[in-house]
């Protein structure tokens, strides 16, 4: 994924296909460096956005750690 933070563009999410991607992803974003905001690249550019429900995410799993050590001590 392609997104534009303010004047950073961010090239992300490869999930698993990072070597192959970013490799073919360089020349993409230089020839959008060189270009400027107009220069057409063969992925599409988009805004950052919110994960869903990612807020609770840090309290969910700070609770799971204190609960895994409890939940071995009672054998289960």
């Amino acid at each position: 994924m392609v997104t534009l933070s303010g004047n950073a563009l961010n090239v992300l999410g490869y999930n698993g296909r990072g070597v192959a991607m970013s490799a073919a992803m360089g020349p993409q974003i230089a020839q959008r460096v060189i270009g400027g905001r107009r220069a057409e690249i063969d992925m599409p550019v988009t805004t950052m956005r919110e994960i869903p429900s990612h807020a609770p995410w840090r309290s969910a799993v700070s609770a799971r750690m204190i609960y895994s050590p409890v939940q071995a001590r009672i054998g289960r």
